[in-house]
C-alpha cells in the first residue's frame, strides 16, 4: 500500500507544470521547471544531442570535479610533534627484546609484530604463545614478513646503532638532569632549616634578654622599697 500511495505522489507531481515537488515523510522541497532535469539545468533533448556518444548519462551533464580545500588547510606542512615521534617509535620496538625490529615479522593468529628471531626462539619452545596476549602461535609457517613495517623504520631510523647511543645519552642526560634537580632541592630543604634554626636561636636569646633584663628591674625596685 505505501509503494502504491508514493507512486501515486509521483503522478501527480509530474503533472504539475511547474511549482515545487514536495516529497511525503520529509520536511525540504525541490523547485523544478517543466521540461527540465536538475542535471545542470539541461533538459532530456538538450542532453541526448550532445555531441560525445561514448559518455554515459551520468558522465555527459556531470561537469569535472574541483579540489576544494578544507578551511583549515593553509598549504603549510605541518610539523611532526616529537611525542607523536616517540609515540609512533615505540611501536617499532619488538615486545620481547625492546629493541627496534629487525627483519619484522607478523603473526597471521593475533597480527602481533615481533623480531624474526626472537619469536623463532619463542616458537621453538614447548609453549607456543604469543608474549602480548598469550594465543597460541603454532608453526613458523604462520609468520608473515612485514616489509612495509621494515622500510618505515629504515627510512625513519637509516642507523639504529647511532640512533640507540643516541637514546642512552638522552637518558642519561635526563638521569643526570633529574638528579641535580633532586640535590638541589634538597640543598634548599636544608638552606630552609638552617634558616630556621637561625630565626629560633635569635628568638630564644632575644628572650633570654628580656627575661634578665625583667629580673635586674625586678630586684632594683626590691631594693628601692627595701630602703
Amino acid at each position: 500500500m505505501d509503494k502504491f500511495k508514493k507512486r501515486k505522489a509521483s503522478a501527480k507531481c509530474r503533472e504539475r507544470s511547474s511549482s515545487t515537488v514536495f516529497k511525503e515523510g520529509s520536511e525540504y522541497c525541490v523547485e523544478y521547471t517543466a521540461g527540465n532535469n536538475l542535471f545542470n539545468n539541461c533538459s532530456k533533448k538538450e542532453i541526448l544531442e550532445l555531441d560525445d556518444i561514448s559518455l554515459n548519462l551520468y558522465q555527459r551533464v556531470c561537469k569535472p570535479r574541483v579540489k576544494i580545500p578544507p578551511a583549515s588547510y593553509t598549504g603549510k606542512k605541518k610539523a611532526f610533534s616529537k611525542q607523536a615521534f616517540d609515540a609512533f617509535l615505540e611501536m617499532c620496538r619488538c615486545p620481547i627484546c625492546l629493541n627496534f625490529m629487525e627483519d619484522p615479522v607478523m603473526t597471521t593468529t593475533c597480527y602481533h609484530k615481533f623480531c624474526k628471531k626472537c619469536i623463532e626462539n619463542i616458537i621453538s619452545r614447548p609453549k607456543k604463545e604469543c608474549p602480548v596476549c598469550r594465543l597460541p602461535l603454532g608453526c613458523r609457517r604462520l609468520l608473515v614478513k612485514d616489509k612495509k613495517l621494515e622500510k618505515i623504520i629504515a627510512s625513519l631510523i637509516p642507523d639504529v646503532d647511532d640512533y640507540l647511543t643516541y637514546e642512552q645519552s638522552e637518558t642519561q642526560r635526563h638521569i643526570k638532569s633529574r638528579e641535580n634537580q633532586r640535590r638541589m632541592k634538597m640543598l634548599k630543604k636544608i638552606r630552609e632549616e638552617q634558616i630556621a634554626t637561625e630565626e629560633r636561636i635569635k628568638q630564644e636569646k632575644l628572650l633570654k634578654r628580656e627575661t634578665k633584663k625583667t629580673k635586674k628591674r625586678d630586684k632594683k625596685a626590691k631594693s628601692k622599697r627595701r630602703v
